[in-house]
């Protein structure tokens, strides 16, 4: 299968019949959803987005908003191989606004998405502006530091932090300029995971999410902070599996009640 630069392919088989994208978050990569492969279901084809300007894609600009990175992987991830199949989403921190914004233009080009998960991350009506893309290196690598996800031994890469530095900083500014802005609707379910003790997504403003989808919506709030998703590998693949599931029997159920009315 050819592979476009904007994603990656990590697990699935010729005859998978579902896809499952995951969105990073700021300056996360494809490394970070590798464990899935062993936990996913075996009929289902993991893709995982590269950003421009991450450590993926070095040689490239960063995308300027959220909304401009949407459209380039809306193309992406439209059409080719494996474009057919039904989609379902999942994004953490930064990669759940992406997901969001994703998931408009899939539903504006006439496609659906059989379910959209959203992770660490507040509503977009309730987000607030940050400013730590702003500061000098030392204040935001501490900023990135304290959020947790990067091992102590990354940190101490003088040179590896020197040339992520300007994608990290574009995803933050991403980020942190997308919103306050008005909820708009969805059509496909919705479920929102986050940290208990996160302190950047008040519980509030992730029940808020309700308000962009017209179907059925649900919170799961697990132990931990932001990256809480670490140590709840186990029960965020297994609620993703269980989506993943009742998605394929759905659609074997219309395939055979097709199939009977033929």
């Amino acid at each position: 299968m050819g592979v476009d630069r904007r994603h990656r392919v990590m697990a699935g088989s010729a005859d998978a019949s579902m896809r499952l994208i995951c969105f990073p978050h700021a300056g996360g990569s494809t490394f970070f959803y590798h464990p899935w492969r062993s936990l996913i279901s075996s009929h289902v084809e993991l893709v995982t987005v590269r950003y421009p300007g991450g450590i993926e894609r070095l040689d490239e600009d960063p995308a300027d908003s959220v909304e401009t990175l949407a459209d380039s992987l809306a193309d992406a991830l439209t059409c080719g191989p494996g474009a057919e199949l039904p989609v379902v989403l999942f994004g953490h921190s930064l990669g759940a606004l992406v997901a969001y914004e994703f998931a408009q233009r899939m539903e504006a080009r006439g496609r659906s998405v059989e379910h959209l998960f959203l992770s660490g991350s507040s509503a977009p009506h309730r987000r607030r502006r940050g400013t730590v893309w702003t500061r000098d290196d030392d204040d935001f690598w501490a900023a990135v530091r304290r959020l947790g996800g990067i091992d102590d031994s990354f940190m101490e890469q003088r040179e590896l932090l020197d040339a992520l530095l300007p994608g990290m900083r574009a995803d933050f500014r991403m980020a942190e300029t997308y919103g306050p802005r008005p909820a708009r609707k969805l059509e496909c379910p919705v479920t929102v995971l986050t940290g208990a003790s996160d302190p950047g997504v008040p519980l509030d403003s992730a029940y808020a999410w309700n308000d962009i989808t017209e179907d059925e919506f649900a919170v799961r709030v697990l132990p931990g902070g932001h990256f809480y998703l670490v140590d709840e590998m186990n029960a965020v693949t297994q609620l993703v599996n269980s989506c993943l599931r009742s998605s394929r029997s759905i659609h074997a159920d219309s395939a055979r009640d097709s199939g009977e009315r033929r």
